[in-house]
């Protein structure tokens, strides 16, 4: 009886880790870095339906929608990851380097300050680029 009841609850140990946001986060970023990002983008779904207020996995889905060819869809995803985090530096230089993708560089400007701001690595040679486009 002693064995049984050790399996059934591993079993549901495993269920309940599955059943969480973080593992299929976790899932998801796995999946992206090997370039498997229709099956990453439908891990960060099941992510933010157990947890939508996870910005992480709401970045996570803009970066894998834009990979997918789909950067309109991502500017979304991009907003609500901020909306819930209005410091997520990976948020603001990805949805400044969203709109420059578009052609909306006005728009980009005071993302990519605030992502320069909080110390993105990138933000400052994009923000160069983009100033040096507009003028």
């Amino acid at each position: 009886m002693g064995i049984l009841k050790k399996l059934f609850g591993k079993k549901q140990q495993m269920t309940n880790v599955q059943e969480s946001a973080s593992y299929w986060f976790k899932q998801g970023s796995v999946l992206g870095s090997q370039k498997r990002y229709t099956e990453a983008l439908s891990c960060f779904e099941k992510a933010l339906v157990l947890d939508p207020n996870h910005a992480d996995a709401w970045e996570s889905k803009a970066q894998t929608l834009y990979r997918l060819g789909r950067i309109e869809d991502s500017l979304p995803c991009y907003d609500r990851a901020l909306a819930l985090d209005q410091h997520h530096v990976h948020a603001l230089f990805g949805k400044g380097s969203m709109l420059a993708n578009l052609g909306r560089f006005s728009e980009t400007i005071p993302f990519l300050e605030k992502a320069l701001q909080l110390g993105h690595p990138l933000a400052e040679q994009a923000l160069a680029q983009i100033l040096e486009i507009t003028g």
